[in-house]
């Protein structure tokens, strides 16, 4: 649910998750909508290129449409 959530909302090619947890004491998903366009296509995004901050206004938005959708799907857990 959560991958076909992500495609739908991103128009997402491809869907990569990966469980890596080397900074933090808990488990973690990194759930990452892939297109053919993307600059470390078909190769893994880590460490491919330069990380790049959203801008405030495009993060809130991102995050806004995220919210919305797990929301809308339930999927979403209130936090406590």
């Amino acid at each position: 649910a959560l991958g076909s959530l992500v495609m739908d909302t991103f128009t997402c090619d491809k869907l990569n998750i990966g469980a890596l947890g080397n900074r933090v004491p808990q488990l973690h998903l990194h759930v990452i909508g892939r297109r053919t366009d993307d600059p470390a296509w078909p190769g893994p995004v880590w460490g491919h290129s330069e990380a790049r901050a959203y801008a405030k206004a495009e993060r809130e938005s991102r995050l806004g449409l995220l919210r919305d959708r797990l929301a809308q799907s339930g999927l979403l857990i209130p936090p406590r």
